[in-house]
């Protein structure tokens, strides 16, 4: 018979006991929203509001940011002639998103053919995600 000693017996008893390794899920989501979330959304909103001084009307409805990534602007635009355009304007609207909103660090704006709505039967546009092939491979 093994002789077991006090001090072995809280060793092997304190090694048992789980401890708590990861965090609730909760916290960690919320982490996530502050790191990453929220300060894309914030820099996406104040372009957004200069995108709109910026553009006349005509463009404007053409178009929708999408989002910002390593200081690259990606725009969906939904016709080809206002793609072009925008394409022509494109060193001009850099320079004055840049002046407009200084603390976004903004280097290109990448314009691409994309539709973000749908049109119902009477010609008004409803907003959808824009890219279908991506929501039929992952849609179980």
């Amino acid at each position: 018979m093994v002789n077991w000693d006090e001090q072995k017996l809280e060793q092997i008893t304190k090694n048992r006991q789980r401890k708590p390794t990861a965090l609730p899920l909760k916290n960690l989501v919320r982490s996530f929203m502050k790191r990453d979330v929220y300060p894309r959304q914030r820099k996406l909103a104040f372009l957004a509001h200069a995108w709109q001084q910026l553009l006349p009307d005509e463009l404007i409805e053409h178009t929708c940011l999408e989002n910002i990534r390593g200081g690259r602007l990606r725009v969906l635009v939904d016709n080809a002639p206002c793609l072009h355009e925008l394409t022509l304007l494109k060193e001009n609207l850099l320079t004055q998103l840049y002046e407009l909103c200084s603390e976004v660090t903004l280097t290109d704006i990448n314009f691409v053919r994309g539709c973000w709505y749908k049109t119902n039967e009477e010609g008004i546009k409803i907003a959808k995600y824009h890219n279908e092939r991506y929501q039929k491979k992952h849609k179980k």
